[in-house]
């Protein structure tokens, strides 16, 4: 299933999107309810960009609501290229049971998107903010710094890196939760375990 808000679609419209970002809190929060109620036996959430700081308002609620995963069905939450104010994806995810913190946060040190996000709010995000940061609040991270893509800005690489995608989903579907992992040499793309652990893949 597809949840699309009312993104402008550009990086000029940056306050725009944030404001529309916070409109559809209600609605994307409905459908995680009416996903809950489904006939799925699981259910995995890829979010991008803004679309982050829109899921992870989302997830909120529902820890406030005492509804957080319920059903049992959430398996997994894949976080790509967060623009997120890191504190508040600190408190966002602190508020979420530590047994439950099931994300994988993509990041890219060379991600230009954020360059204007962090020059607006004046915040770090956390979509290029250090792997060990976040790896403390229990999250995994997969740094994607070292693939290359065709993008100017290097935004969408979780997009335009199907052999990361379709590795990333095997690991998932395996049950891998990366923290329990030996370290090995494998590739390019590293990836940090919430659980210390580091690998790289290829």
């Amino acid at each position: 299933m597809l949840f699309s808000w009312a993104s402008d679609g550009r990086l000029t419209s940056y306050v725009y999107d944030i404001n529309s970002a916070l409109i559809a809190r209600d609605a994307i929060y409905e459908v995680a309810s009416t996903l809950g109620r489904s006939s799925f036996d699981t259910i995995e959430i890829v979010a991008h960009s803004m679309g982050n700081f829109l899921t992870m308002e989302a997830l909120r609620t529902g820890v406030q609501q005492k509804l957080f995963d319920s059903t049992g069905k959430l398996a997994n939450i894949i976080l790509a290229s967060p623009d997120i104010d890191y504190d508040l994806f600190a408190a966002q995810v602190r508020s979420i049971p530590p047994e439950k913190r099931r994300f994988f946060v993509l990041i890219s040190d060379d991600d230009q998107a954020f360059r204007l996000s962090e020059f607006l709010s004046r915040r770090p995000r956390v979509g290029n903010i250090d792997a060990d940061r976040l790896t403390r609040l229990g999250v995994n991270v997969i740094d994607l710094s070292e693939v290359k893509d065709k993008s100017s800005i290097h935004h969408t690489k979780f997009s335009e890196a199907p052999e990361v995608v379709q590795l990333l989903g095997t690991r998932i579907l395996a049950g891998d939760s990366y923290s329990n992992n030996e370290p090995t040499l494998l590739g390019e793309v590293i990836v940090f375990g919430a659980g210390g652990a580091l690998e790289i893949i290829k």
